[in-house]
């Protein structure tokens, strides 16, 4: 699938990895759909861009999502979906406050799994209008996370989980309607969520021995758009990082 004068749905744009990806595919020419909260820099890198567009909402809510994929069916053929938005934060297993900790846990299953299938369903209702170019009709790619594998935290680890566990039977299921869904799995990324444990989390790769740059989690995304075999897989990109305080 071609990027050129695509059009493309980022969610969680306008910071981060989602950030780097709407920069990364406008400047392929995508014509980009940025989605994010109210209150976000969405505005300012759509502002950057004539090929950007950004629109306000939560991936949780359905109203929204919706209003998001019919600005990009307005625009032109949506082929392409790359969902970035989640959040992360620690919910304690050991009952001090079960309450709290519940509420706490729903949301980030809300947020990150939840999310994402509400933005896939979104995603496969338009893409599967589509006529077939190349043999796709179209690829989404969803945000999952090393932590699903070896993770410290257990309610973001499990909803991360979930992602890497969705991708495969989603692919198997939109198989013949020739849409592809791939999952990517950061490691530690220089991003919001690691601020002020970089140093610390960066001794624990491999090589190269730092951070990852959010531009490199791009590149990985534009290849999956480009690269008609990749399907139904949760690639990882962590400099061979495997955390040793688990």
């Amino acid at each position: 699938m071609r990027i050129d004068d695509q059009v493309v749905v980022v969610t969680g744009g306008a910071s981060g990895l989602g950030r780097a990806t709407v920069n990364r595919l406008a400047a392929a020419r995508a014509r980009v759909v940025l989605v994010d909260l109210p209150g976000t820099a969405g505005d300012e890198v759509a502002d950057a861009a004539e090929n950007i567009r950004f629109v306000a909402g939560d991936v949780t809510d359905a109203d929204d999502v919706e209003q998001a994929f019919r600005v990009a069916d307005e625009w032109g053929p949506l082929r392409a979906v790359v969902h970035t938005a989640g959040i992360a934060s620690p919910v304690s297993v050991f009952g001090e406050n079960p309450k709290e900790a519940l509420a706490s846990f729903r949301r980030i299953v809300d947020v990150n799994l939840t999310g994402t299938f509400n933005v896939v369903q979104y995603a496969v209702r338009s893409m599967g209008q589509l006529d077939p170019v190349d043999g796709d009709r179209g690829v989404i790619v969803t945000t999952a996370s090393i932590a699903a594998y070896e993770g410290t935290a257990p309610a973001y680890s499990a909803t991360k989980g979930g992602v890497v566990s969705f991708t495969l039977p989603a692919a198997r299921a939109l198989a013949p309607s020739a849409i592809r869904i791939v999952s990517v799995a950061p490691g530690a990324f220089d991003t919001a969520l690691l601020r002020g444990a970089g140093a610390q989390v960066a001794g624990q790769v491999p090589h190269p021995h730092r951070l990852g740059d959010a531009p490199e989690f791009a590149a990985l995304v534009a290849h999956i758009i480009e690269n008609p075999y990749i399907n139904g897989a949760t690639l990882r990109i962590d400099g061979a990082m495997r955390p040793t305080n688990v």
